[in-house]
């Protein structure tokens, strides 16, 4: 346990262990929140969210500050390397596979956290995975986030580093989760003609594209995900710092500054409040060109995809993408959807 500077983190840590040990016993009575969630899965929806909410009372702030204390030490594996890198002033992960044979092509991924919280550390049981799984370097920046720096500086920063990467590697996957999602769209959108030549494909998992939602998903998902719309609220508020959004730099992905995509990958869980809006944009997405896949994963939430080690619909995900990616040249569908749940 890191140690704890005020009574808010003491009564934190101390509501993680109750909030466990009740998940426990109720798995002891065979009561479970959904049948395909195992204990470990139910324990971290259960902690997240409880983490997350907090941030409503504590402020983030305070969620910042404890997120950096969790954040688990860098280190590499027997299979892969992990080197701290700069871009355009800007510090980067970058992971290899030791054997990596696909050195044309590597992912830039933009990791969520409502342009707040999250590092690229604090992406590596994912990112690590993924990295293997689909044989190609990745690089994760830390894009500058709120308060400490605000609206567009985090778009700004995605772009340049797109850019520098554009002209290092032949071919560039986009890739982004939440938030990061959003500042994919949006680095793509201002990229010139010969920059968006080389991006060969986007992956979107759990996009925030419509911050401000107040209906659907954002509603019904409430006291299913590890956040709720007060949280994301507060996060889109801290970053946009009184600003107006410049339709340069969107947050808010709307049909008119959608343009066609290379190739794109879009997943979601169907317990998340993003839920609504990334089948609106899947809607969006069918009205262009663009080649769509689809990947529904039930009853998950958001973030359960930084956990494969432990919730086996991330390892899926992985796979999933990293068997598109493999694929998506020689695929000739315009789009794969799986079957949608209802509200």
């Amino acid at each position: 346990m890191p140690k704890f500077t005020s009574m808010h983190d003491l009564k934190y840590f101390l509501n993680l262990t109750s909030i466990s040990l009740k998940v426990i016993f109720r798995r002891f009575r065979k009561l479970k929140k959904y049948p395909n969630w195992s204990l470990k899965t139910e324990i971290i929806w259960a902690t997240s969210r409880y983490t997350l909410l907090s941030s409503n009372e504590h402020g983030l702030p305070w969620l910042k500050k404890l997120s950096q204390k969790l954040t688990p030490k860098l280190k590499g594996g027997k299979k892969s390397t992990i080197e701290s890198t700069n871009i355009n002033g800007v510090h980067c992960l970058k992971i290899s596979p030791k054997e990596n044979k696909n050195l044309d092509t590597a992912i830039v991924y933009f990791h969520g956290g409502g342009y707040v919280l999250g590092s690229p550390e604090a992406t590596l049981e994912f990112t690590s995975t993924l990295s293997l799984t689909a044989n190609t370097t990745i690089f994760i920046p830390d894009y500058p986030k709120a308060p400490e720096q605000t609206y567009p500086e985090a778009h700004i920063s995605a772009e340049q580093i797109t850019n520098h990467l554009v002209n290092t590697y032949k071919n560039l996957v986009l890739m982004g989760d939440s938030a990061g999602a959003a500042l994919v769209l949006s680095t793509y959108g201002n990229l010139g003609p010969s920059a968006k030549g080389r991006i060969k494909a986007i992956v979107l998992v759990s996009p925030w594209i419509e911050p401000l939602a107040t209906s659907g998903s954002i509603n019904y998902n409430a006291g299913n995900d590890v956040g709720d719309r007060t949280f994301v609220t507060n996060c889109y508020r801290l970053y946009l710092a009184g600003k107006i959004e410049n339709p340069r730099y969107p947050m808010t992905i709307e049909h008119s500054t959608l343009s066609d995509l290379p190739p794109t990958f879009i997943s979601i869980g169907s317990a998340e409040i993003l839920f609504s809006q990334t089948e609106e944009l899947k809607r969006r997405l069918l009205n262009t060109s663009t080649k769509l896949e689809f990947k529904l994963y039930q009853n998950m939430f958001h973030t359960f995809w930084n956990h494969p080690k432990s919730i086996p619909e991330a390892s899926t995900l992985i796979a999933d993408i990293s068997c598109w990616l493999s694929n998506k040249v020689s695929s000739q569908t315009k789009v794969s959807i799986s079957k949608s749940p209802k509200p």
